[in-house]
């Protein structure tokens, strides 16, 4: 690849360049990684495998080199202060006879508008390192040369956890001080950390552990310039600074367990999207329409799942006032901790095929359901239109277990039953020998108000003893 770019740098960096950092690759910046976060979260991030790439404070180009190999059609930047570091990456990419990558000695400070817009932008351990001028010009590269849905890559040291690596950290700097030769200085950080490892408290592992991975990463701690700066931050201050200086919203952490991704709220990352963008959309729906869409809220939805057979069904009217005619809706299927029953496969339907992969499936027509001795028919030998409780023989070790679900065939698929669920089959009101059905009442009750193109919030049916007994439908009104 041409490399479009002026070498900026006039004078290098001695100490950088006499003990040059290691340089690796780091899954969590690979645009695979950025690519799958960002889509999680709703965003459009261009696929990896015709995309562009900035590194900033590339070093020999561990971590960008291997991209460049592993996605040909993409293209690759690289941004580093150390002319050693670069001509070590060079060589590199000569021996491998890759065209799709360009490394430059040159200062962030010097990344400009000439570099053109990137796709995905990576500065790992480099923000906490540097000064306030050049942090300021990482967040602006990122806020002026993404592309739209771009994604940025920052990692930075935090605090609380960062407290405990920089008090070891100033011990090494304190104990190495009166060593000039960063070869020396960094001999004996070593030194001072096997002299820990063996005098602290062995019933705490987790300390020498700790000391373990420092030893690990010695030299970006020790070997640079005397001057240089480590200012950690709090997850909150960094999320700020990106959103007030870029106009952008972290997206997320990286390193992201399923946990996390599942509870936004428990962690301060996920905490600036759910509010700072939501909020935004919340407003800004509230000033163009008067009243708030979820589907103003989330304009990327592209589909909602959700139950849609039994009483669930009665609130579709309402789930479509809030999302919207245009975004379709998947049942969930049948469904439970006992076992998946059904798989959907249409949408705005409650039906979905047996799942026969998975267990054993008999079934006890409604009507001899609780008799002594009840026909158990096989999936294939189901009739149409007739109503059954569904029986479970599973792997885990239940056998013909009732869970007490009443289901519908709907049809064949092959041989296989589409199956509705209805309801519960202890979901029945009787009085006087009538067995009203839950699903009953709630079918009844949504071709009443369609009829009438009424709207309702909530309904229930309640038994009054009279002479003769009878039912009370109990309405509240839509506002």
């Amino acid at each position: 690849m041409p490399d479009p770019f002026p070498n900026t740098m006039t004078a290098p960096d001695s100490a950088y360049d006499e003990i040059p950092y290691e340089s690796h690759p780091f899954a969590q910046s690979h645009p695979n990684r950025l690519f799958t976060i960002g889509t999680l979260f709703g965003m459009k991030p261009t696929p990896v495998q015709k995309c562009r790439v900035l590194e900033l404070g590339c070093a020999a180009g561990g971590n960008l080199i291997p991209m460049a190999d592993y996605l040909p059609e993409s293209q690759f930047v690289g941004v580093d202060n150390s002319a050693r570091q670069i001509q070590d990456g060079l060589g590199t990419v000569k021996q491998l006879g890759l065209e799709n990558v360009i490394l430059k000695h040159a200062s962030i400070l010097d990344v400009d508008a000439a570099y053109g817009k990137f796709d995905y932008i990576v500065c790992h351990g480099v923000y906490s390192w540097v000064t306030e001028g050049v942090r300021r010009k990482i967040l602006e590269i990122c806020g002026t040369q993404l592309t739209p849905d771009g994604i940025a890559y920052v990692s930075y040291n935090t605090y609380p956890g960062w407290h405990m690596r920089g008090m070891i950290r100033d011990m090494m700097r304190y104990h190495a001080a009166r060593f000039q030769a960063p070869k020396d200085r960094i001999q004996q950080a070593r030194a001072l950390l096997k002299f820990l490892t063996q005098s602290v408290n062995r019933a705490n592992p987790r300390v020498p552990e700790l000391i373990g991975t420092i030893a690990q990463n010695i030299d970006p701690l020790i070997s640079g310039r005397a001057d240089a700066a480590q200012i950690p931050s709090r997850v909150q201050q960094a999320s700020t600074a990106a959103a007030e200086f870029t106009g952008f919203f972290p997206v997320g952490d990286f390193q992201a367990r399923m946990d996390t991704l599942k509870s936004a709220a428990g962690a301060e990352p996920f905490e600036a999207v759910a509010v700072q963008r939501a909020a935004a959309e919340v407003r800004r729906s509230l000033n163009d329409f008067g009243t708030l869409r979820l589907d103003h809220v989330w304009p990327r939805l592209e589909q909602l799942a959700l139950w849609m057979g039994g009483s669930c069904g009665a609130y579709l009217p309402s789930v479509r006032q809030q999302f919207g005619d245009c975004i379709p809706i998947r049942d969930h299927g049948l469904s439970a901790s006992e076992g998946r029953m059904t798989i959907p496969f249409n949408d705005e339907s409650s039906e979905g095929v047996l799942e026969i992969s998975t267990h054993y499936f008999e079934f006890i027509p409604e009507a001899e359901h609780g008799s002594a001795n009840p026909t158990i028919l096989e999936a294939h030998e189901l009739t149409i239109d007739q109503n059954y409780f569904i029986l479970l023989t599973t792997s885990s070790g239940l056998y013909r277990y009732d869970i007490c679900d009443v289901v519908r065939c709907t049809g064949f698929v092959g041989t296989t039953p589409a199956l509705q669920f209805l309801h519960k089959g202890a979901y029945i009101s009787n009085l006087t020998g009538e067995k009203i059905s839950e699903s009953q009442v709630v079918d009844a009750v949504r071709h009443a108000l369609d009829a009438n193109r009424h709207r309702v919030s909530f309904f229930t049916l309640t038994p009054v003893w009279g002479e003769p007994p009878y039912y009370q439908l109990l309405l509240e009104a839509s506002d």
